[in-house]
């Protein structure tokens, strides 16, 4: 499909790499992460980073992508990510 035809029905387009005013045309993906209590911290501080840099549309991998996870970390994934 050309992506002039595309352009006519995609809504948002996500990135893992951004530029100034990225947020007027799309969001934008914190990119891999683990499954670790430390990477759930650093996603709060990067969406947040990413909602002051005019960047609305922003996440991460919930529950976390390369490693295991485990319930309770999952959980409190979801709930960040409800709410950040």
């Amino acid at each position: 499909m050309a992506q002039e035809a595309i352009e006519s029905t995609r809504k948002i387009y996500i990135s893992r790499s951004t530029f100034p005013g990225a947020g007027a045309v799309g969001g934008h993906w914190l990119g891999d992460n683990t499954a670790t209590w430390d990477d759930l911290a650093r996603s709060i501080q990067g969406t947040l980073l990413f909602n002051i840099l005019a960047v609305p549309y922003v996440g991460a991998d919930t529950c976390g992508f390369n490693n295991p996870t485990n319930a309770e970390l999952c959980t409190r994934w979801m709930q960040a990510a409800a709410v950040t």
